[in-house]
């Protein structure tokens, strides 16, 4: 995804949305690139605050996904790295994004979890607050989130904001390419599945 925007630039700016403790920034400052890690926790144990262990140089910004503090077409890569199931609103925060995002950059979303049956979601997402609350003896207050991608909302997503999608499902091992199948034969949902989503501007070509 990197390679062929490093064949015409030596440094890309990339925006780290839901960064985390900063670990992919990081490394993708190791890299040569300029980072922009982005989240709203900012501790030193799992927020930006552990910028102060790594070895590279990046900016650490708190900031919201629908209201990024960056100028329009700032951004050569935007990254959700295990973060975009926690926006609200998809719709909007995308759109946040392509105002952010050079004309001819990349929206790369990874590790979110999608579904073909939007029910297998729903479950999964019931499933999640009852073990919460057999765990804690109480119920989540956490911010509501859409939690879950489809093919269908991705595909409805790329129409309406004019993003060309392409879907890469990596080779996990025949285990994880049997999952689906097991849990048909056991009545059981649906397994989500994490690929990586690169999205580009439909009006871009080149």
């Amino acid at each position: 995804m990197f390679r062929p925007i490093e064949k015409n630039k030596s440094a890309v700016n990339i925006l780290d949305l839901g960064a985390g403790n900063s670990w992919l920034s990081n490394r993708l400052a190791v890299r040569g690139h300029d980072l922009m890690a982005v989240d709203l926790t900012v501790n030193d144990f799992d927020g930006l605050g552990c910028y102060r262990f790594y070895e590279s140089t990046f900016l650490s910004v708190q900031a919201e996904f629908d209201h990024l503090p960056f100028a329009d077409r700032s951004a050569d890569i935007i990254l959700y790295n295990a973060s975009l199931h926690y926006s609200v609103d998809y719709e909007k925060t995308l759109s946040e994004s392509l105002r952010s995002l050079e004309a001819g950059g990349k929206v790369v979303i990874l590790d979110s979890p999608v579904y073909r049956d939007p029910g297998s979601g729903l479950n999964m997402v019931r499933e999640r607050e009852e073990q919460f609350v057999w765990q804690y003896g109480f119920p989540s207050d956490n911010l509501k989130s859409e939690n879950f991608l489809t093919y269908k909302r991705m595909i409805d997503l790329g129409l309406k904001l004019g993003i060309i999608w392409r879907h890469i499902r990596p080779y996990y091992g025949f285990h994880w390419l049997t999952r689906p199948w097991l849990a048909r034969i056991l009545g059981r949902r649906e397994p989500a599945e994490f690929g990586f989503w690169i999205g580009s501007k439909a009006n871009v070509h080149g």
